[in-house]
């Protein structure tokens, strides 16, 4: 007797799946089916979006309307690939364009997405979506390497208690940070703020420290100070920085601001060691 392994099996069965949504594209109307054949150039999960949304564009364009847009509602179709109109319990039939069609062809909502165009996606998702990852992997390991090399050579800021040590645009990239004389600026006036610095190899800490409180500042953003304040006990006995998120207040200050800058400083500090009560 002839003998099938399991992944024999499996591999018949995804053949058959693939021929059958192959079948499901093809009957699809000419105009649709064309944008439709183009999920092969899909690179991006941007691409994907785009191809989604111009599928759903040609398709809402091929929904004839059967019945004029009154003043009690507008018009109406059933969907051009699944012949299928909504469920309604009013009696309506069809979908209100083009929101409607919209939320059936895409499955938004509430609304039941629409099986033809089910098809169409998986079928698409299957040759796009593992290439897509593994690019967005390889990429997320050469961002990730040369992080690796600057932190070999770059200074980094410690700006909580609990947190990796950050290189002076990271976290902040597209968000503005100081330029390369800046953050001694800012150093400065942290310094005038009666700030601590400690250093640990290519790792900077600005702090200050109160009775019930610990305060981090972080200087690498353009035009103000961040500030992060903990209580005493979560800096002293910090548990695991990888499953710990320590509770904080944080407030900042603007490089802009000249006047009372210490008063305005103490005044945060106060508040924000209240609200940690």
């Amino acid at each position: 007797m002839w003998y099938e392994s399991n992944e024999e099996k499996i591999r018949k069965l995804q053949d058959n799946l693939y021929e059958a949504r192959r079948t499901i594209l093809q009957l699809l109307p000419r105009t649709v089916q064309e944008i439709a054949e183009g999920y092969y150039l899909i690179l991006t999960r941007r691409d994907a979006h785009d191809w989604l949304e111009k599928i759903v564009e040609a398709a809402t364009q091929l929904a004839w309307p059967y019945a004029q847009e009154t003043a009690y509602s507008g018009a109406r179709a059933y969907c051009p690939l699944c012949r299928h109109g909504t469920n309604s319990y009013i009696g309506e039939e069809g979908f209100l364009l083009p929101g409607g069609m919209r939320k059936h062809l895409l499955g938004e909502g509430n609304a039941h997405e629409c099986d033809v165009m089910h098809q169409v996606r998986k079928l698409a998702e299957t040759y796009w979506r593992p290439r897509v990852e593994e690019a967005e992997a390889q990429e997320r390991a050469q961002k990730e390497a040369e992080l690796e090399m600057r932190r070999a050579s770059e200074d980094q800021f410690r700006v909580d208690p609990s947190s990796s040590p950050q290189l002076i645009d990271e976290s902040y990239a597209g968000n503005g940070v100081r330029d390369d004389a800046s953050p001694g600026w800012a150093i400065d006036r942290l310094s005038q703020l009666d700030f601590k610095e400690t250093r640990e190899s290519l790792v900077r800490q600005l702090t200050k420290e109160y009775p019930r409180v610990v305060v981090y500042a972080d200087p690498r953003k353009n035009g103000r100070i961040e500030f992060s304040v903990y209580r005493r006990e979560q800096v002293e006995k910090p548990k695991s920085r990888k499953r710990w998120m320590p509770h904080y207040a944080g407030f900042h200050l603007l490089d802009t601001w000249r006047n009372d800058l210490i008063s305005k400083f103490e005044q945060r500090v106060q508040d924000a060691g209240r609200s940690l009560r």
